[in-house]
């Protein structure tokens, strides 16, 4: 998935991994304008092609 490499927030996952995606979605639910359904398909799309993340761990975050 070449096309991940080019989205700012795959490298906030691949820096932060499941604390980014934990805070991203969190605020979001408090009402701050966050991308949090963006960040949840694209890290469990990157955990998929790349193996770097466990996906239950996404599904929990």
């Amino acid at each position: 998935m070449s096309f991940l490499h080019e989205l700012p927030i795959a490298d906030l996952i691949a820096s932060y991994g499941y604390v980014a995606i934990f805070v991203i979605i969190t605020l979001e639910s408090a009402g701050v304008p966050m991308p949090g359904e963006t960040v949840l398909i694209s890290s469990a799309v990157y955990a998929g092609s790349t193996g770097n993340l466990n996906i239950a761990l996404i599904i929990a975050a």
